[in-house]
């Protein structure tokens, strides 16, 4: 696993701040990609989910660039990648995208959702669950208004929560490639 250490605003939080991002990013300007395979992450999700107690997610459908998973038979968590001939080589393969679904289907799933989010933010940003889930409203009891969608970033990672397709809420993390400024270059 590589580190990429990239200085940005932290969560929009108003300060400089190294964010020490657990993925690399990679792409280009129409394509970008997390440096892990779906099912390696789903795999490290897993063993962090173990730990608190909860079964493993199981893949419950393949098809072409998504890999739905669930542990109790309906879809949870969906795995995206790059798959069509469009998209760079090095992207096959690669994690694209991760959407959590978040309908509370009975008391397990709403007790799961706040640690499976936890543990998502956790392994794309360490330590800053808190502040991605505070900034994006999740779980918020409070909320008023229509439901829209809030992103937020984190170095390379950017998370959003909100209606689905199908307004069903949703979280879901996908990557920005970071560009590196090379101070020695001219403008």
């Amino acid at each position: 696993m590589l580190a990429a250490f990239v200085v940005l605003s932290s969560c929009h939080m108003g300060k400089e701040d190294v964010v020490v991002n657990e993925y690399q990013t990679n792409g280009d300007w129409q394509y970008q990609w997390f440096e892990v395979s779906p099912e390696d992450f789903v795999d490290q999700l897993n063993e962090k989910m173990k730990e608190k107690g909860y079964p493993a997610l199981e893949l419950l459908e393949d098809s072409f660039s998504k890999r739905y998973y669930s542990n109790y038979g309906k879809w949870y968590l969906a795995a995206e990648s790059w798959t069509d001939e469009s998209t760079p080589k090095e992207s096959k393969g690669k994690l694209s995208h991760i959407r959590l679904n978040l309908f509370a289907i009975g008391k397990n799933r709403e007790e799961m959702n706040p640690e499976y989010v936890r543990a998502i933010i956790d392994l794309f940003s360490p330590g800053k669950a808190d502040q991605v889930i505070k900034e994006l409203h999740i779980f918020d009891k409070n909320r008023k208004g229509p439901f829209s969608t809030r992103k937020t970033s984190c170095g390379n990672a950017v998370y959003y929560y909100g209606p689905s397709a199908v307004d069903i809420p949703e979280f879901g993390v996908y990557p920005v490639k970071i560009e590196k400024n090379d101070e020695s270059s001219s403008i």
